[in-house]
């Protein structure tokens, strides 16, 4: 089903009916209108317009495969306009202080939606557009990168001055011997681009920390060369990229010796001898827990009077997040995101609120009822936090965008490139742990006899909307947090433009969310089945203020990263979570091979 849609429904599907001519003007910053022309545009209808392609700043690492979509308003035929407010420059430059000018390079696609239903959308797609933000700072903060600049040019051996035009740097003399000139500089040369930045003032000739070579845009007697590469090694010698491999050796070694004595150690012990004693002397799993592992992916026991009910939802969700891989929006791409949230939890408290107030009695009590839905909602504001955290993390709020954010390959991931979001994911996973179905149906962890009262079809309604929101938490952590639907090795450019890919990357995301809602029921067998009852007052006391922690590490993590001018400390982040979850992976498979015979357990949230 997944490579099918996928296959029919990539938004790179959509022909080009359409001709993007430019965008003007080229640079912009906030307050100014954009307008971007073309031929064959709908008249008096609003555009959607996507930037898709690579951000460079002056002295920073460049930032590629970035999606950024926005709505544009009719101005006149064949032309759409987009106001340019402080908003939208912040999504570009991040922050203006630390990122004043940025250099957008890559395609532009406008596209309109169809004027009736049963029509497709047109769109048009412009290449190699080039596109430059200012962002306004403080006359000391442009003072000292007009200085840094100065002393790039003079450190290459060049004497120079803006162009008039503001078309670039005119090199006006040479040190012969300087790095500019064994480069292939010549006087006279007009150099437009830095390392893929615009040449727009001296500030914007400065090399990353530990770059050997820059690449350099020239002009020479009103024609392009081809692009040069200029030793620039020792301009900026923090090379920290280099100290990456040991740092993250440091970190980990750091971290085995505290995390231990810390509460998150004590609860990995526990957790580990609690699986201890639950194995069965072998690795492997036993055909006994085997249905209770997958019964949060299959119908399974008494739901099966439902089968029919539960196979209809699973489809629905998993076509929702098909759908959106595909590059389509469920709502609009701004609503996306929260309707998943709201699916996810909102039929759960309704149901716990009904299902509450009277699965122990026969009258309904709208006391028991609203305790019901707070212990829920103890859990399930957790989750709202790691969402609204992957979203103030990147500054971006549109699926496509975020999962664009990030990588295929593990250390790309959101959560592995950010501490705060690491935590944050944990708790949404860990959130959809406890069971939230009627505690009341099933035998309890001391083997007391069942509670007499909830009706069977309760029950069953009661474990499809738990199931059905286990699913898209699962989905939701994936898309925020591990890479959502991007293939390892691939740049989301080359995913979109071909079928198959696309469909491998429908086929790689469906893969993670079933994995992951597989892990969540095989740590419930470990953890001898918890209920929200049993863990709401831990929710509370601990997890809810370490959700607001993590939140705000997140967020500094996020605002340091943005103002720096080197990916060391996100790549030794990556690493460092990577290197984390091995030793935990590990250790437990280490547990279950230990051949020591199982022994019973009590569940200790009681």
């Amino acid at each position: 089903m997944a490579l099918v849609l996928a296959s029919g429904c990539r938004t790179s599907d959509v022909p080009d009916l359409l001709t993007v001519y430019r965008i003007d003007p080229h640079r912009a910053s906030a307050g100014d209108r954009v307008v971007i022309t073309g031929d064959g545009f709908p008249e008096a209808r609003p555009a959607r317009v996507t930037f898709h392609g690579d951000l460079y700043r002056p002295g920073a690492a460049p930032e590629h495969d970035v999606r950024i979509a926005l709505n544009a308003e009719p101005l006149t035929r064949n032309a759409v306009v987009i106001p340019f407010d402080a908003a939208l420059e912040r999504r570009f430059a991040k922050h203006g202080t630390d990122a004043p000018h940025v250099t957008f390079r890559g395609d532009l696609r406008v596209s309109f939606e169809p004027a009736a239903r049963g029509r497709t959308e047109v769109a048009g797609v412009a290449h190699d557009v080039a596109f430059d933000v200012l962002g306004t700072e403080d006359a000391p903060l442009e003072t000292d990168r007009e200085l840094e600049g100065t002393r790039s040019l003079a450190f290459l051996g060049i004497t120079g001055s803006i162009d008039a035009e503001a078309r670039g740097l005119r090199i006006l003399a040479l040190d012969p011997e300087g790095k500019a000139a064994l480069g292939g500089l010549r006087a006279g040369d007009l150099v437009q681009r830095f390392d893929g930045v615009t040449v727009l003032s001296l500030g914007d000739v400065r090399a990353r920390p530990g770059e050997k070579l820059a690449d350099v845009a020239v002009e020479r007697d009103g024609r392009p060369l081809p692009t040069l590469q200029i030793p620039v090694d020792g301009l900026s010698p923090f090379g920290a990229e280099e100290l990456e491999g040991a740092a993250t050796l440091l970190v980990l070694a750091v971290l085995a010796v505290v995390l231990p004595t810390t509460p998150a150690g004590t609860l990995g012990k526990w957790f580990l001898r609690l699986a201890e004693a639950r194995s069965s002397g072998k690795i492997g799993l036993s055909r006994g827990p085997l249905p209770r592992i997958f019964e949060a992916v299959v119908p399974g026991g008494e739901a099966r009077t439902l089968l029919v009910a539960s196979i209809a939802v699973l489809v629905g969700i998993v076509g929702a997040f098909t759908w959106l891989a595909t590059g389509r929006s469920i709502l609009s791409p701004e609503a996306d995101l929260v309707a998943l949230l709201l699916v996810g939890t909102v039929p759960l408290v309704a149901a716990r609120f009904v299902a509450g107030g009277a699965s122990l009695h026969r009258r309904f009590s709208m006391r028991r009822a609203l305790v019901a839905s707070a212990r829920t909602l103890s859990l399930l504001v957790p989750m709202a936090i790691a969402v609204f955290g992957a979203v103030l993390a990147s500054g971006r709020f549109v699926v496509a965008e975020l999962v664009a954010d990030q990588g295929g390959v593990p250390w790309r991931w959101a959560a592995a490139r950010n501490p705060g979001l690491a935590l944050l994911a944990f708790l949404l996973v860990a959130s959809a742990v406890p069971e939230t179905g009627d505690p009341s149906a099933f035998r309890s962890a001391e083997g007391m006899p069942r509670a007499p009262g909830s009706p069977p079809l309760r029950r069953q309604i009661l474990r499809l909307v738990e199931r059905s929101s286990l699913w898209v938490v699962a989905g939701l952590a994936v898309t925020l947090f591990a890479g959502g639907f991007r293939v390892p090795g691939l740049t989301a450019m080359v995913q979109e433009q071909s079928r198959p890919w696309a469909a491998l990357g429908v086929a790689v995301f469906l893969t993670k969310v079933a994995v992951l809602v597989v892990v969540v029921g095989g740590v419930r067998r470990v953890t001898a089945r918890v209920w929200v009852e049993h863990v709401a007052p831990l929710w509370v006391r601990w997890m809810l203020p370490l959700s607001v922690l993590s939140l705000a590490v997140a967020a500094a993590w996020a605002t340091l990263l943005d103002g720096l001018s080197s990916n060391a400390p996100g790549a030794i982040a990556a690493y460092t979570t990577l290197g984390l979850g091995v030793l935990a992976v590990s250790g437990f498979i280490g547990v279950l091979a230990q051949r020591r015979p199982g022994s019973s357990s009590v569940n200790p949230w009681l």
